[in-house]
C-alpha cells in the first residue's frame, strides 16, 4: 500500500520569559525510514500562518536524513523580540496527521517517540516537563468536536454559541489535565491564552466572512473576546483579524484608513507587526498601476519598523511586487534546464523561445513533494481549461536525482512540457520561493503576471480562471 506523506507541524511554543538563547535538545526515536525519508526542522516566525506571507518569511531549514531509527537535534532557542519567543521550530515531511504544539522551558531535553492508537499516529514525548510537551497531543486525541466553517445564511449568534461550547470544552480539558499532571504556572497561562485567542480569532473570522451578508452584526458580538499576550502568536493573529481583515473588507481602497487607525491605537511591537501584516495583505492583491502607492507605503513604514524580521518581510514583499509585469532578468535566462526525453541541457532563454507569444503556467514541483504530486492528480480540469485558453502548462522540477524525476514523470504521465532545473537557486530567490508546489503565470511576452498563482486543483479553479481571463489579449 502506498504510504501517504502528510505534513506535520510539530510546533514548539516557547514560554515568553525566555529572553536569551537556551539549548534545547530533541531526540526522535522509532522512525520508520520507509515512511519518513527525511525530517526538516524549520525556524518559524510570526507570519507563518498565511501561505502568501510565509513565502516571504526568513525560514532557515535544517534537513536531516533519516538513517536508522533515531534523530538527535540540538539548537539554540532565540527570541524574535524582547517580550516573547515565537514558535521557533517544527518538523515536516513525517508520515503523521496530528500537529503537536509543544511548550518549552530553558534547557529542556525532549525525547519523541512515534506511536499509534489504532486510528491516528502521534508523537509521545518524554523529558523533565513531559506534561508540557504532551498537552496538545492529548487534547487532539480527545477528539473534542470543533465547529466547522460557518455556512452562508447560518445564524451568526447560533454559530458563535458553537465556539463558546468548544472553548469551554477545551478549558475543562485543560483544568483536568492540570489536576492530573505537574505543570508550571507559565504553562497554564500559555495554554489558557491559546484557547482564548483561538476563540477570539474564530469570532472575528466568522464576522469577517459575514460582512458580505446583509444582516447587521450586533455591537455586543465581540464583548467576550480576549487578546492575551501569553500566547503571542495567537494574540497577533487575533489582532490581525480585528484591525485589518475585519476593519475593512476592501484593503486596497481603505489602506490609509486602516494604516492610520493602527498608528493611532498601537505602539511598539504590536504596531510594527500590524503595519507589516497590512503591507503584506496589500501586496497580495498588488497591481502594477499601484506601484507609486506601494512605494510610498514602504517608504513611510520602514523608519517605524525596528524588528529585523519584520524589515526583512517588508523587503521581500517589495521585491515580490516589483517583479510583476516584468520579464525574467538576463542573469536568470542562463539558468540550465533539462527537457524530459532529451540528454541535452538548455538555458531558460532557449526554453522560453520554444513557446514564443504563448501564455505560460509554470508548475514548480518535485517527485518527493507530496502536495505537488497531489496537485498533479487533481489537475485534470485545470489543464483542460488552460488548453482551451491556449495557455502552455510547463513542469519545472527541482529534483536533484534524475532517476527520481523520471520515475515520477512516468508514474503521473506528465511527460509533455516537462523540465528539470539544474541550478535553480537564483531563480527561486528571485521569485521568493521557499516551498513547493508553487505556480507562476507569464503573459504572451513572458512577463510575470502572477508569481504565486492559484493551484490547478478544483478548490482553486475559479481563482485560476479569473487570473487567466484577466490577461490582456495579445
Amino acid at each position: 500500500m502506498q504510504i501517504q506523506k502528510i505534513l506535520l507541524g510539530l510546533i514548539l511554543a516557547v514560554m515568553s520569559s525566555l529572553c536569551n538563547a537556551q539549548k534545547v535538545t530533541i531526540v526522535i526515536n522509532h522512525l520508520d525510514s520507509t515512511k519518513c525519508n527525511n525530517v526538516t526542522i524549520n525556524d518559524l516566525n510570526p507570519f507563518s500562518w498565511n501561505n502568501f506571507l510565509n513565502d516571504f518569511s526568513p525560514i532557515y531549514s535544517h534537513k536531516i536524513l533519516v538513517k536508522g531509527q533515531s534523530i538527535i537535534y540540538q539548537s539554540n532557542v532565540k527570541t524574535h523580540s524582547e517580550k516573547c519567543l515565537y514558535n521557533p521550530y517544527f518538523f515536516q515531511n513525517i508520515t503523521i496527521g496530528i500537529p503537536s504544539n509543544i511548550f518549552l522551558t530553558k534547557g529542556d531535553h525532549i525525547t519523541a517517540t512515534l506511536k499509534s492508537n489504532g486510528e491516528k499516529m502521534y508523537f509521545y514525548f518524554e523529558g523533565k516537563n513531559a506534561a508540557h510537551y504532551n498537552y496538545k497531543t492529548e487534547e487532539e486525541l480527545a477528539n473534542m468536536p470543533k465547529p466547522q466553517n460557518r455556512q452562508k445564511g447560518e445564524d451568526l449568534l447560533k454559530y458563535k454559541k458553537k465556539w463558546i461550547d468548544y472553548k469551554n470544552l477545551r478549558l475543562s480539558f485543560l483544568n483536568g489535565f492540570c489536576m492530573k499532571n505537574q505543570v508550571s504556572k507559565d504553562f497554564i497561562l500559555w495554554a489558557k491564552a491559546s484557547i482564548e485567542n483561538s476563540y477570539t480569532l474564530a469570532v472575528y473570522y466568522s464576522a469577517y466572512c459575514y460582512k458580505d451578508e446583509s444582516t447587521k452584526i450586533p455591537r455586543s458580538y465581540f464583548n467576550d473576546c480576549k487578546f492575551l499576550k501569553e500566547d503571542y502568536r495567537g494574540y497577533h493573529l487575533a489582532l490581525f483579524y480585528k484591525y485589518i481583515k475585519y476593519y475593512s473588507s476592501n484593503i486596497n481602497n481603505n489602506i490609509d484608513l486602516i494604516y492610520n487607525n493602527i498608528c493611532k491605537i498601537f505602539e511598539g511591537d504590536d504596531k510594527e507587526y500590524l503595519l507589516t501584516s497590512l503591507i503584506g495583505e496589500y501586496a497580495k492583491t498588488y497591481k502594477p498601476d499601484k506601484e507609486q502607492t506601494f512605494r510610498s507605503l514602504i517608504k513611510k513604514t520602514n523608519p517605524l519598523i525596528k524588528n529585523k524580521l519584520y524589515r526583512t518581510f517588508l523587503m521581500k514583499a517589495f521585491d515580490y511586487c516589483m517583479i510583476l509585469n516584468r520579464p525574467f532578468p538576463d542573469k536568470l535566462l542562463t539558468v540550465s534546464i533539462e527537457k524530459y526525453g532529451s540528454d541535452s541541457i538548455s538555458t531558460l532563454s532557449e526554453v522560453l523561445k520554444q513557446y514564443k507569444n504563448k501564455k505560460i503556467y509554470i508548475d514548480f514541483w518535485a517527485s518527493w513533494c507530496y502536495w505537488c504530486c497531489n496537485d498533479i492528480l487533481l489537475s485534470h480540469d485545470a489543464k483542460e481549461f488552460l488548453k482551451q485558453k491556449d495557455v502552455v502548462y510547463l513542469y519545472w522540477s527541482s529534483d536533484k536525482r534524475k532517476k527520481d524525476w523520471k520515475n515520477a514523470v512516468n508514474k503521473y504521465n506528465i511527460t509533455e512540457n516537462q523540465y528539470r532545473l539544474i541550478n535553480s537557486k537564483d531563480l527561486w530567490d528571485y521569485l521568493s520561493i521557499v516551498g513547493i508546489p508553487r505556480y507562476i503565470i507569464l503573459n504572451n511576452n513572458h512577463q510575470i503576471i502572477n508569481s504565486d498563482a492559484p493551484r490547478p486543483i478544483p478548490n482553486d479553479l475559479e481563482s485560476l480562471k479569473n487570473e487567466i481571463n484577466r490577461i490582456p489579449a495579445f
